[in-house]
């Protein structure tokens, strides 16, 4: 690998880990306003969807550290 090429990752990898970091607090946000919801089915279906955008989250953080 050049020179070259381990500054891009270098850069990308701390682009995406300040882009998670920045993103990661608004999630937690909307746990806390999932409380909110009384209907429990939709709370339920709420909470799936941000799980499911939670995992995508940390995969693309682990991909970035991993090289894919």
């Amino acid at each position: 690998m050049s020179y070259q090429q381990q500054l891009a990752n270098s850069a990308a990898i701390r682009a995406e880990i300040q882009r998670f970091e920045s993103v990661h607090p608004n999630i937690y946000s909307v746990y806390e306003l999932l409380e909110r919801v009384d209907e429990p089915a939709l709370q339920g279906q709420l909470r799936e969807h941000v799980i499911a955008i939670e995992g995508r989250e940390n995969a693309l953080l682990q991909n970035v550290f991993i090289g894919r």
